[in-house]
């Protein structure tokens, strides 16, 4: 007893002493108990504290949701407009980031034509050349079309012969040097939005302008060509898409 400073001071207190020495180490006790149980208690996990731990390691693991690949976009007319025989599968988009071909109109709309003998490198639009069919300037587009036409050369209508058309070579002695035959003959076109691919509207026409008006105007057309086809006129291909450019498109 009388190593424990706190009893021998107790002691000399007598019974009533003992009784206080009673409660005090009792209330000592406790007090002690009561540390030591926060004490271990501080070491616990609580129930919150115990799911977020489990779901701690899922979540860290988990690696972020792959970017969707680009949609794939055509390198050339040949790939935007396809081959004779139209299939979907053969089709690229023109441009993945034009506008959507939806509501009202105008529609912005690009011609290309030479089909089926696409440039398989082209990717400029010859709307703005001076044989016809040409397009209106308030179809053009600003930026990126909506729609592109592409016309394609009906090699099973083409017809008889309408005229020859002759060149002179420039700075010769006005001799002619290159005959090129002009035949009858008629179209197919196909219209897709630019942004998929989807094929919007397909029709024929016939070439409708004069033999003259169908001959090959630029340079390079003049040498390389052994023949050139009847156009079909401004006139007619505005009238058959005007529903399309100018009016809702029904979705």
């Amino acid at each position: 007893m009388a190593r424990g400073g706190a009893m021998e001071w107790g002691m000399a207190r007598g019974p009533r002493g003992g009784r206080l020495r009673v409660v005090v180490s009792v209330g000592i006790l406790v007090a002690l108990a009561g540390c030591s149980g926060a004490s271990d208690d501080s070491d616990k996990e609580s129930p919150e504290e115990a799911a977020t731990a489990r779901k701690s390691p899922a979540t860290a693991s988990r690696s972020p949701s792959p970017s969707p690949s680009p949609t794939p976009s055509a390198d050339s007319i040949a790939q935007a407009c396809g081959d004779t025989q139209f299939d979907a599968d053969d089709v690229l988009p023109w441009d993945p980031e034009a506008p959507a071909y939806t509501g009202g109109g105008t529609h912005s709309v690009t011609l290309f034509k030479g089909g089926p003998d696409f440039d398989e490198s082209g990717t400029e639009s010859d709307a703005e050349a001076d044989d016809e069919p040409k397009l209106p300037d308030k179809w053009a587009s600003s930026s990126d079309p909506e729609l592109i036409v592409c016309e394609f050369l009906a090699k099973e209508s083409v017809g008889a012969q309408l005229i020859t058309c002759e060149y002179e070579e420039l700075g010769g002695d006005g001799s002619v040097s290159t005959r090129v035959p002009v035949y009858s003959a008629g179209y197919s076109y196909r219209v897709l939005e630019a942004k998929t691919g989807r094929l919007v509207d397909t029709f024929n026409l016939s070439g409708s302008v004069s033999g003259w008006d169908s001959c090959p105007v630029e340079q390079s057309d003049i040498a390389s060509s052994e023949a050139a086809y009847q156009h079909v006129s401004s006139r007619d291909l505005t009238k058959r898409l005007r529903s399309l450019v100018e009016g809702p498109t029904g979705d």
